[in-house]
């Protein structure tokens, strides 16, 4: 028999709404435990293998642990004269490093990508070949591309730069010269960094990039110089958010992207060879390498070897010198604890991940 109204509502009111009951955690499941941090900055290391056809990619921690690697094919061989002789087009670079992927060519044309977690991943197909030598630097944000083709079928040979978005499509053509050689290497904020160099060299540059005659700023939507950078001097070391250590007939400096220098007080001589990311301290000599800072302060280190960069402002990379006390190949010295760290990464610093100048 159906209930009242009013009972039924006096009989819902007193026993008020239903609610779910709260979950129990199972005793059987263990408590979680935090990750431990990962790193945040990484180490862009190129190995060229000892027959100069191939090489390697690899990704370095601050820890010194090799946490990446991949095979590269090199370029094809082109020189200015008969083959066998003459001058060699300039070395390339041949990695750009996004904010979290370092990005590589993998012999004439194919662009693939590294992950420090050791993800490849091919990318895209650039208009290089046995007479089109590439360049190309990616923006951090991973979304354009910059590439230089340096055309050499021809007796005088041509250079395109474009900018593209970094899987193709809209694509601008920036420049075009029979006369000036530039080639990406970084992008300092929304603007983009080419080295200058020549078409032909017989040696090689004291910076990663093959730049003989310092770098530009180029508005990458025109191709307008904004300011020249290490121009008059020589670019030693690879590129810092600060700028790039620069040597020229006044001594060494630090060149910034907007066309300035300022003098090293206390860093001389030729074995000054890496500026800190800050722009605050260079790694001079070898054996020890010393640490000149602000006003010319000088600090011994534990490594003995030629410096190449710097992952973060804690961690110098370095390369032993042949026959010395340290082990060969690359090693890192943490300012912090006074230590070196090795590695068994080979070759040449290149870049950091992430790769924001």
């Amino acid at each position: 028999m159906a209930l009242p109204a009013v009972l039924l509502a006096v009989l819902l009111t007193a026993c008020g709404t239903p609610t779910a009951a709260a979950p129990t955690p199972s005793p059987s499941l263990p408590a979680a435990t935090p990750s431990p941090p990962q790193p945040s900055h990484f180490g862009v290391v190129d190995a060229a293998a000892a027959d100069v056809r191939s090489g390697q990619v690899e990704i370095v921690s601050t820890t010194g642990q090799v946490v990446a690697t991949a095979p590269r094919r090199s370029r094809d061989r082109i020189t200015s004269g008969d083959a066998g002789g003459g001058a060699l087009a300039p070395e390339l670079p041949y990695e750009s490093a996004s904010s979290s992927l370092v990005y590589y060519l993998d012999g004439n044309s194919a662009l693939k990508s590294l992950a420090p977690n050791g993800n490849t991943a091919e990318v895209a197909e650039l208009p290089g070949s046995a007479r089109v030598h590439v360049a190309f630097s990616v923006r951090p944000d991973a979304t354009r591309i910059a590439v230089s083709l340096m055309d050499y079928s021809a007796a005088t040979p041509k250079l395109t730069l474009y900018v593209s978005d970094l899987r193709g499509g809209n694509r601008v053509d920036i420049l075009t010269s029979t006369g000036i050689y530039v080639w990406p290497v970084g992008w300092h904020g929304p603007n983009l960094i080419v080295a200058v160099g020549p078409a032909f060299v017989q040696q090689g540059a004291e910076n990663p990039y093959t730049a003989f005659a310092g770098y530009h700023i180029v508005d990458p939507a025109t191709g307008r110089r904004l300011a020249n950078v290490c121009t008059d001097g020589a670019p030693i070391g690879p590129l810092t958010p600060a700028g790039t250590l620069c040597s020229s007939a006044g001594g060494l400096s630090v060149a910034a992207y907007d066309g300035s220098g300022r003098p090293l007080p206390g860093a001389n001589g030729p074995s000054c060879l890496a500026l800190s990311p800050a722009g605050t301290t260079v790694a001079c000599g070898t054996n020890p390498i010393t640490l000149v800072g602000a006003g010319g302060s000088v600090r011994r280190t534990a490594a003995n070897g030629f410096a190449q960069g710097w992952i973060d402002d804690q961690e110098l990379v370095f390369a032993a010198v042949p026959g010395g006390p340290s082990a060969p190949g690359l090693s890192l010295y943490d300012l912090r604890s006074g230590t070196v760290l090795q590695t068994s990464a080979t070759g040449t610093f290149v870049a950091t991940v992430p790769g924001d100048l």
